[in-house]
């Protein structure tokens, strides 16, 4: 008994010894903060002519620049209409600097944001925008600091912004209910009677020891404060919903009913920064509540649950959701960049299969080994050919599917033999399924006919002109097959005859775009050459009639026009690649042009959006449109950070497609197609 009072004894001393310490050195911390806010506060509002206004501010508790950037309680009023808009702007940009500070501080760069702002960098936009040549003359450490924070930032930055302030808010607020009186008026109660408040606290430790807390005897715990217990679901694979688990326990292990009060409680979910549908409802017990969010998507998701106003002990959380397993409908190519694949007998060409789940997740690569044996490819049939398509077996072709750890897909390696020429069709499959969208046209030449291909495509002046036999047009055999040659350009493919033998005649002209197909009809066996079997292409645009030409070299055309196509095209007949290659060339022609991407603004009147528009953009020049446009909507207060220009985009295009304006007219009555008027010319 005397040496556990020894022991508390000795605890309460060592505990009053230290906070004796520790609270003299807070009370000289808060009285050098309270004068530098002080004089930020006063310097802040002389920088924006509101200096008269500063005793109203302390007046109402704004002693700072963070209770002015980030209050909860809204902006004093100044009653000077001008005065209120220039003091929102400003607190807004304030917001918005505090914000991008509050980030540094939590991810643990607060080094980084003096140099910052010494660089004109205040907002998380400004450094998204910041390159890292610009920090050049930083130290080392700062200079990494820099490349980790720009790694770090997601693609949208406005949830990650408004979150950020939603913090900055809650904290606000919790020193407004905590701290209602100021830090001087605090320092003085306690630094002289400090004994007494350290007997406090060794008596509330006691009582925490026993069960009890202050707040317990006083107030009561609040539930967000309460212990929490999450239980998540046993699988972490996408699926529609993820529900997890919240269980409420009082200090002394009790459970808490918390069914009664379901409606305090608010979720909220992000996968990635974008924010995803999430609610709460029962749980399994009365102390217990779920928080259902929707999981459909692979990667990271953060979860909050607030009740009321204030963050539940325990959140915000995240977990990691991974793709489920392969599905043949959403899985795909992506080493084919063609539905039309061009390869040479005897030499193994391979594709990329990106294994999705039904959710359009790529499986992680860590399971695609294990996947390889789902995966195979198979031929359907030979075209033009009788075969029996039962007969493609591996004395046509060899296919393996395999996965290397350079990859983060599966690769399929084909090989056809060396006598084995000609038009295949083939498909992946995943346990014996046909993956969706793998349909292949397989053109198999021989090693001389893809020299002579890879020749013509490389130097488009050696093309030759390729002599064919019209036999057929839109499905109806000619009675008496026509001479004709096929010209094939870089553009188009041009089918002409000569009248006499000397005067060149067009008789089609099909252009070089993904909608103009060669297919194989048949073959022919020549009359002169009976072991000799020529192909018969059929050229098809969609609306031009459909030749059908016998010529010897109809592979040769055939795989040259698609391995040219798909070099025009940037070498891919996917959007996403398509559109890859699209802004590739746009920022390579503004680089060499030399445009910068620098700010741009102008006022529009919204009740004229169009016309003002015009007069706002008519004498722009090519380097004035390759800038970043700064709108402003007369009579409307707003900061252009990208919603204005988006809503100018979208208010203007609308009004310019719609038949009021006279540019355009409706298809037909009540529809929203449109097509050019015209009569453009009679418009007023």
């Amino acid at each position: 008994m005397i040496a556990r009072i020894a022991s508390w004894l000795f605890l309460f001393l060592l505990a009053l010894n230290v906070f004796h310490t520790l609270l003299r050195q807070k009370n000289l911390y808060a009285e050098r903060e309270r004068q530098e806010d002080e004089d930020g506060l006063s310097s802040w509002l002389s920088g924006y002519g509101l200096s008269n206004h500063e005793s109203l501010f302390r007046a109402l508790g704004f002693t700072s620049l963070r209770h002015v950037g980030a209050s909860s309680r809204g902006l004093p009023d100044l009653g000077d209409e001008d005065e209120q808009r220039i003091l929102t702007e400003a607190a807004e940009t304030l917001a918005r600097r505090l914000a991008l500070r509050h980030w540094l501080i939590q991810n643990g760069w607060t080094k980084l944001s003096e140099p910052l702002e010494v660089k004109g960098v205040t907002t998380l936009q400004d450094l998204k925008a910041l390159s890292v040549e610009d920090g050049n003359g930083l130290p080392v450490e700062l200079l990494n600091d820099l490349r980790d924070a720009k790694n770090y930032l997601p693609e949208e930055i406005a949830p990650l912004e408004m979150l950020l302030r939603n913090q900055l808010e809650d904290q606000d607020r919790d020193e407004l209910s905590a701290h209602p009186f100021s830090e001087k008026k605090v320092s003085g109660i306690w630094t002289r009677p400090f004994t007494v408040f350290v007997a406090v606290i060794f008596c509330i430790t006691i009582a925490w020891e026993m069960g009890l807390t202050p707040t317990d005897v006083i107030w009561g715990v609040p539930l967000h404060k309460s212990f929490t217990r999450l239980d998540w679901p046993d699988d972490a694979v996408a699926s529609n919903t993820k529900t997890l688990n919240i269980s409420f326990y009082d200090v002394k292990g009790k459970t808490l009913d918390v069914g009664d009060v379901l409606d305090n409680f608010q979720a909220d979910a992000w996968h990635e920064h974008h924010r995803v549908h999430s609610y709460v409802t029962y749980g399994t017990s009365p102390n217990a509540i779920q928080l259902v969010f929707t999981s459909k998507l692979s990667g990271r998701y953060y979860l909050a649950l607030r009740c009321g106003q204030h963050m539940v002990r325990g959140f915000p959380v995240h977990t990691t959701i991974e793709a489920g397993p392969p599905d043949a409908g959403a899985t795909s190519l992506v080493g084919a960049r063609s539905s039309t694949l061009v390869l040479t007998s005897g030499i193994h060409d391979t594709i990329q299969i990106d294994a999705k789940d039904k959710f359009g997740n790529t499986v992680p690569k860590r399971k695609l080994p294990s996947l390889a044996e789902r995966f195979g490819m198979k031929l359907l049939e030979k075209l033009g050919s009788s075969e029996d398509p039962s007969a493609l077996d591996e004395s046509v072709a060899n296919f393996l599917i395999y996965h290397t750890p350079f990859t983060d897909t599966l690769c399929a390696s084909i090989a056809f033999r060396e006598d084995r020429t000609g038009w295949y069709r083939a498909t992946v499959t995943l346990d014996g399924i046909s993956i969706s969208g793998t349909q292949l046209t397989l053109i198999v030449l021989s090693r001389s006919e893809r020299a002579e291909v890879d020749q013509y495509v490389q130097d488009h002046n050696s093309l030759p002109s390729f002599e064919a036999e019209l036999m057929a047009e839109n499905g109806a055999s000619l009675l008496k097959p026509k001479t004709v040659y096929c010209q094939l350009t870089p553009k188009q493919l041009t089918i002409k005859d000569y009248l006499f033998r000397f005067f060149p005649r067009k008789l089609y002209t099909f252009r070089m775009i993904p909608s103009t197909k060669l297919t194989l009809c048949r073959y022919h066996v020549h009359e002169n050459a009976a072991y000799t079997q020529y192909p018969i292409i059929r050229v098809d645009d969609g609306y031009q009639g459909k030749p059908e030409l016998l010529t010897k070299s109809g592979n040769i055309l055939a795989a040259a026009y698609y391995l040219m196509l798909l070099k025009k095209m940037g070498g891919s007949e996917s959007f996403g690649d398509k559109q890859t290659f699209f802004n590739s060339r746009l920022l390579k022609y503004h680089h060499t042009k030399g445009h910068k991407h620098s700010r741009l603004r102008f006022k529009i009147d919204r009740a004229n959006i169009v016309a003002d528009s015009y007069k706002a953009t008519r004498w722009y020049s090519e380097s004035d449109w390759c800038r970043l446009f700064e709108v402003e909507f007369a009579g409307e207060l707003g900061i252009d950070h990208g919603g204005v220009r988006r809503e100018w985009f979208e208010v203007l295009c609308k009004n310019l497609f719609h038949p009021s304006t006279g540019l355009f007219i409706a298809v037909e009555e009540g529809s929203e197609a449109v097509y050019p008027n015209p009569n453009l010319g009679q418009v007023s």
